[in-house]
């Protein structure tokens, strides 16, 4: 009865590494919300700045957006 992103939405979420494009990502799929960030730093495969590079990407989303990708969406993975 659900629609496919409406259940995507619901029900899942994804890591991001830092040369991922997730701006384009959320403006062509519309949802800030599935979308999480991680990183491999140190590991080479981790990039060198991946915070500066995600957040560069999603910072002009703005704030409420930022805040989704860095620290809502994780947090739903781990529920108290």
């Amino acid at each position: 009865s659900m629609k496919p992103s409406e259940y995507i939405r619901r029900n899942t979420r994804y890591s991001l590494f830092d040369i991922e494009p997730v701006d384009v990502y959320i403006r062509k799929y519309e949802m800030p919300e599935v979308y999480c960030y991680a990183s491999d730093y140190p590991h080479p495969e981790g990039g060198r700045k991946p915070m500066d590079d995600v957040s560069g990407k999603v910072a002009p989303f703005g704030r409420d957006i930022l805040e989704k990708v860095f620290v809502d969406n994780g947090a739903w993975l781990m529920p108290d």
